[in-house]
């Protein structure tokens, strides 16, 4: 991501502004999205306010890992939620295992929100006794998750680095 940062700036922080912007502006976007489907315009508004003002405290300046998982998160929410309200799309599980392998990628230990929508899903399957659609779900997350992480992980390895990125990590 600073690589990339670096480059649409020509090697200046206000690449890295630009990038950390346009993820955090989209986060908010979905986030003001999911809120308003689910209660309403001024709930939504205003939950997107504080806990936009509230960010700042947590980035502490900006540039973290945590501002580009957020993106992932709030997408992964959205479309649990749309799957939610639209019915039983099981291909919505490959939505939200891009958007857990992206976000572990980025920041192992924010993993809340999938263990939350894997949590529901299993509550859900027990009512609805669907064990066949949680299997697909389950699968299809987990063959997702999968591709990106091993693909990560075999790049470090052929760079003689895989040691170092999970001491860092």
């Amino acid at each position: 991501i600073n690589a990339l940062a670096l480059w649409i700036g020509r090697e200046t922080r206000w690449g890295t502004w630009m990038v950390e912007f346009v993820f955090l502006f989209i986060s908010s976007m979905l986030c003001f999205h999911i809120l308003r489907q689910l209660y309403g315009l001024v709930p939504a508004l205003l939950s997107t306010i504080v806990w936009l003002a509230g960010l700042k405290t947590v980035l502490q300046g900006g540039n973290l890992t945590e501002e580009y998982s957020l993106l992932f998160n709030f997408a992964a929410v959205s479309m649990y939620v749309y799957e939610f309200r639209h019915g039983k799309t099981r291909f919505l599980a490959f939505g939200i295992g891009f958007a857990f392998a992206a976000s572990f990628l980025f920041r192992p230990n924010n993993i809340g929100v999938f263990l939350a929508i894997l949590i529901a899903w299993t509550f859900m399957a027990l009512l609805h006794r669907d064990w066949r659609l949680l299997f697909e779900r389950l699968s299809f997350f987990v063959i997702v998750v999968l591709i990106p992480i091993f693909g990560m992980a075999f790049y470090f390895l052929k760079i003689d680095a895989l040691g170092q990125m999970l001491e860092a990590s």
